[in-house]
């Protein structure tokens, strides 16, 4: 897992090289999540339904999708898929065990989230 969290961050300094002081994805605007936070519409529509749901606010809707952008840099994934959205937001799981996100392509490393 540690290697994983390293390779994490190493993407995070990549992708943020060019704005100073902004190191990882926790530190991101809401402009940056719009940037670089690129999630499937399957999982906008599952977020905007929490969403509403729940009552979240934006900010609560952003901090979930920078939270989906690290599930996915642990995955070494450019896109934020449904079920990381899922895990990210809590929705539908039941347990911690339940979170489960797997890596594109199929059935990849399952992690606990």
């Amino acid at each position: 897992m540690a290697a994983r969290v390293e390779a994490a961050r190493r993407l995070q300094l990549a992708r943020f090289e060019q704005r100073e002081g902004l190191y990882a994805n926790g530190q991101m605007n809401a402009r940056d999540v719009r940037k670089f936070c690129d999630a499937d519409e399957t999982g906008l529509s599952l977020l905007r339904s929490a969403m509403a749901r729940f009552g979240l606010s934006a900010r609560s809707f952003h901090r979930v999708l920078k939270i989906a952008r690290t599930i996915a840099d642990l995955a070494e994934s450019e896109t934020i898929w449904v079920v990381r959205t899922e895990a990210a937001s809590g929705v539908g799981c039941e347990t911690r065990s339940a979170c489960t996100f797997f890596s594109r392509g199929g059935l990849g490393k399952p992690a606990v989230v």
